[in-house]
């Protein structure tokens, strides 16, 4: 069987999902796809069309790569990354082309290519892995685990292939590591496979809209992240915590628009609505994601009163060629698995770390439980808790700020490279609502970054 689709897009066509329905006969084995479409660039910027594939029961996989002719094979035993291999089942099956950036003054053309066989092809490439017996079941105890959330490999728009991806955390010396492929969980089964005592692997995906980014972590399968009549964004946030995962808004002040289609969070009603969490470091702290303006936006919803988690993802795409100031999560959790790693988000009992520096923020006072970041102390009498710090590694000239409210309290020299620092104590006022810690380079680059200890007065000042 063979099906040709061609059609013409304009700019009135942006942010919208054109379907192309066929029908695959009994005993098919293979589908094979080819989509072309031009031009792919106009002036200084780039046209974005991405496929989405459905069978009859739902979602097969997604084409998110910025090339403008694609080849997918959708099989039995194999299929192109970013696609389900699986049995093809008959029926009514749907190519979907999501229009993520149509450029003004020059239509796009664009053509599928349809084939289908009945002769199974077998490829000696990405042999099955038999699943891991540590799978799950890791048994380090509680502690603080430092990993990455946000991973990217040929499964979308990444360049290297999951033990690639692998094998550079492990060169980080990484607990844990998140696959979040764009709109796809075809690389999941596998990298999940892969998980040992020393390295957790972990799921999710990047819901990459047309006007945002959220990473949806221990997400093992395909939701759909498209905003139309009567689903909205703060649907599909639900839907994620409804599946037990974490909904995580991705790099929101990273540029949008045709520089970045999508990349920049632009939900008015997600501002940050129902939203636990936030990636505030995504990348190289000085790279294009604006990471600085983040932090601020966070700190002013943290004001409004938004209990927000803040986290840290690489977004890394392939091998860096130079050392780029990453940051990475370090959780607090009770144990190495991808259940406690995401519990201890929840909770809060996260800090941010170029990997060099280590943190501890805590809160007591006599008669009160200490407390860890992330956590609330309940002040019911007149006695001002101690909020207290300690800094590990880092280098010569870095600076440790306590952050009340969103502006620096007070700003400490750490003058000893690579030693453990004295902890450094405050007393706490009635006015403080949140307090955390920020430790920056001489040139007010981050290094770390914790999340608040909350504080609730029962007699709080006027």
């Amino acid at each position: 069987m063979k099906t040709q689709f061609t059609a013409i897009l304009t700019d009135r066509d942006l942010h919208t999902h054109i379907p192309h329905e066929f029908t695959v006969e009994p005993g098919t084995t293979q589908i094979a796809i080819e989509f072309r479409y031009e031009p792919q660039q106009v002036g200084a910027y780039k046209n974005l069309l991405t496929l989405t594939v459905f069978d009859p029961s739902g979602c097969r996989g997604a084409w998110h790569r910025l090339v403008p002719v694609q080849s997918i094979a959708i099989g039995v035993t194999e299929s192109t990354p970013g696609f389900l291999a699986g049995a093809i089942e008959p029926g009514v099956w749907n190519i979907v082309i999501d229009v993520h950036m149509a450029l003004p003054d020059q239509p796009i053309t664009y053509t599928i290519d349809i084939s289908t066989t009945d002769t199974p092809i077998v490829s000696a490439n990405s042999p099955a892995v038999e699943p891991s017996q540590s799978v799950g079941v890791t048994t380090r105890g509680a502690g603080w685990y430092r990993g990455n959330l946000h991973s990217h490999t040929l499964h979308s728009d990444g360049s290297w292939n999951i033990p690639d991806l692998l094998n550079w955390a492990r060169t980080e010396q990484l607990d844990f590591i998140t696959l979040t492929d764009h709109n796809t969980v075809s690389g999941l089964q596998r990298i999940l496979q892969l998980s040992t005592p020393e390295l957790l692997t972990m799921g999710g995906i990047e819901l990459t809209t047309f006007y945002g980014h959220a990473l949806a972590l221990g997400i093992h399968n395909w939701l759909d992240w498209r905003i139309r009549d009567h689903y909205s964004i703060a649907d599909i946030q639900r839907a994620v915590e409804n599946h037990n995962g974490q909904f995580i808004i991705a790099h929101p002040k990273a540029p949008g628009g045709a520089i970045c289609t999508g990349c920049a969070w632009e939900y008015a009603d997600m501002m940050p609505g129902n939203a636990h969490s936030v990636e505030v470091w995504n990348s190289d702290w000085d790279g294009d994601s604006n990471n600085e303006s983040a932090v601020q936006l966070w700190y002013g919803w943290l004001n409004q009163g938004y209990r927000l988690v803040a986290t840290a993802g690489t977004d890394i795409h392939r091998a860096p060629t130079m050392p780029p100031h990453y940051g990475y999560s370090v959780v607090y959790a009770d144990d190495l698995t991808e259940a406690a790693i995401l519990q201890g988000i929840v909770e809060g009992h996260v800090y941010l770390s170029d990997g060099k520096v280590q943190l501890s923020f805590t809160a007591e006072d006599e008669g009160y439980p200490a407390v860890i970041m992330g956590d609330t102390v309940h002040v019911s009498d007149d006695a001002l808790p101690q909020l207290s710090a300690q800094v590990d590694g880092g280098e010569t000239g870095d600076r440790l700020r306590l952050i009340v409210n969103g502006t620096v309290h007070a700003e400490v020299d750490l003058h000893s490279a690579h030693e453990s620092a004295a902890p450094y104590s405050w007393s706490a006022e009635p006015s403080w609502q949140w307090a955390l810690i920020e430790v920056r380079a001489s040139n007010g680059v981050l290094r770390a970054l914790s999340n608040p200890i909350y504080l609730e007065w029962a007699n709080p000042s006027e």
